[in-house]
């Protein structure tokens, strides 16, 4: 690889991790590392700052990004929207490591949604950031395909690795000159919102699969949220067939394998049904 640009990383940790890791392997480093919290912060080889919730801490990113000459920088994770502020310094703007297979999951948790809608493959994108989020002309993707029982735990760190070579991979085009960007697709794809309470609760109404799919989607991370008798529980696995409370689906049912219950913690199978003296599982309101 010829010399990279002098670059920054911003992130959070997870996804940040893996670009680090992978880049430091490898012996390029950054110029200067961007936290967005001070409560992520981590020793780095290398300049770092805290941006914080502040507003004005915009002007003290973009006056780093200056100082240092920075020519152009990756987002590996982070909690808002890039501000034109800061990609307009660089000369080669800045870059998004976004986990999924842009346009298709543009938003805050592909790692979720992929999961929960039974997706057979997804990745990771590097694509320059724009005014319109997650919307910007695409430089790579780097496709996985998505295990039989893969959790939401294990694909957020083999899309954290991922991301780590694919970082590599765009460092290696940029030095060589070779940034051809293809635009995204326009039509009507897949997003991935912010999940909240109600998309983990769970529903009588979803097939055998689709449930086996949630609970995947909020393994380790949220678990799904039903009632057992009158105690609240998220469930964090489920099996066909077995002992344990019954998950009524839309056609058959679903056995709880693991779940946390009010006021009895982790607790499996025919445990559960005897704490919370139940054997099916009922909606949350």
């Amino acid at each position: 690889m010829k010399k990279p640009p002098r670059y920054a990383l911003l992130g959070l940790p997870g996804p940040l991790n893996g670009v680090l890791n992978a880049v430091l392997s490898a012996g390029k480093p950054p110029s200067l590392v961007i936290f967005a919290r001070d409560a992520d912060r981590f020793s780095v080889p290398c300049p770092s700052i805290v941006v914080g919730e502040a507003k004005e801490k915009e002007d003290v990113v973009r006056r780093r990004l200056i100082q240092e000459r920075i020519e152009t920088f990756f987002v590996a994770g982070w909690e808002w929207k890039i501000p034109e502020s800061w990609y307009s310094v660089p000369l080669l703007g800045g870059w998004n490591v976004h986990p999924s297979l842009l346009p298709r999951y543009r938003g805050h948790n592909p790692y979720f949604w992929v999961l929960a809608r039974g997706e057979q493959e997804t990745g990771v994108t590097i694509h320059h950031l724009t005014e319109e989020f997650d919307a910007g002309p695409i430089l790579l993707r780097k496709r996985i395909p998505i295990e039989k029982e893969e959790t939401i735990g294990r694909l957020w760190n083999r899309l954290a690795l991922l991301g780590g070579e694919a970082v590599l991979e765009a460092l290696e085009k940029i030095a060589c000159g070779k940034i051809e960007e293809t635009p995204q697709e326009r039509g009507d794809f897949p997003r991935a919102p912010r999940v909240g309470i109600e998309e983990t609760k769970f529903s009588k109404r979803w097939t055998r699969e689709e449930t086996k799919n949630r609970v995947r989607a909020g393994n380790p991370f949220y678990g799904m949220l039903a009632r057992l008798g009158g105690l609240r529980m998220k469930i964090f696995g489920v099996k066909e067939g077995g002992e344990g409370p019954e998950v009524p689906c839309r056609d058959g049912k679903l056995v709880v394998e693991l779940a946390e219950l009010e006021g009895w913690g982790f607790l499996s199978g025919a445990r559960l049904r005897d704490a919370a003296d139940s054997g099916v599982v009922s909606e949350i309101d």
